[in-house]
Formats: C-alpha cells, structure tokens, sequence
C-alpha cells in the first residue's frame, strides 16, 4: 500500500544525513491514501510510504470528518523507521521523498517485517 505524509521536514535531508538513509520517526505519522490531500497538510514536501502487508498501522475511516476529503488517513505508530528509497521534485515545486518501512518499534520492542509477523495494514 502507498502511503502519504504532507510535511514541513525534508525527510530527504534528513535521510543523507542517517546511517544507511534510516529516518526514525519518534511520533505517529498521519498519513493519507491521496497524495491531493497530503499537500493541504505539508508545507513543500511529500513523503511517500511504501508499506507491506505486515506494517502495523491504524485506519481511520473519516466517517463524520468536516473535512471535505473526509481526512481518511492510515496513522503509523511512532518508533517507525523509514528506508529512503529515493527524493524528486514536481513540476508544481513539491520535494516528494520515497521510504519503505524499515522497522517499527512499539515501547522498546521492535516490530520487524519478517514473514508472518502479525496484522498489518
């Protein structure tokens, strides 16, 4: 599933700077499944997610949202820790930076994505 994170941080930056282009993200990340709606909420960076079927999230369904997009979103849990895959620019000036998910890491204990690791999104 792709996932995206409108944003004020250059996660891309962020990403050259780490060990191996591993970003942890210490809080929840909201994230949409319309990359529209992500840049209402950014401020010129889009983070793409690119999550399997073991990633542990939570979705939102929007339902009662006075939203007009309904802010459906999937919230991924803090302690993820982002792979950079790969950072571009838009015509429209939007700096789109790709991640996979790494790990995750839920009160000192690491969620890795093995096969047959849990539910995920």
């Amino acid at each position: 599933i792709t996932l995206y994170h409108g944003s004020r941080h250059d996660f891309g930056a962020a990403a050259k700077k780490s060990k191996d282009g591993i970003v942890h993200n210490p809080a929840h990340m909201s994230t949409s499944h319309d990359h529209h709606t992500s840049k209402e909420f950014g401020s010129g960076h889009v983070v793409v997610v690119h999550a399997d079927k073991h990633t542990k999230a939570v979705h939102i369904d929007g339902k009662g949202s006075q939203h007009p997009s309904g802010e459906k979103e999937t919230v991924l849990p803090a302690g993820t820790k982002l792979k950079h895959i790969k950072s571009h620019k838009t015509s429209d000036g939007y700096n789109v930076h790709h991640f996979k998910v790494h790990s995750q890491q839920n009160h000192g204990k690491y969620y890795d994505h093995v096969p047959g690791a849990g539910a995920g999104v």
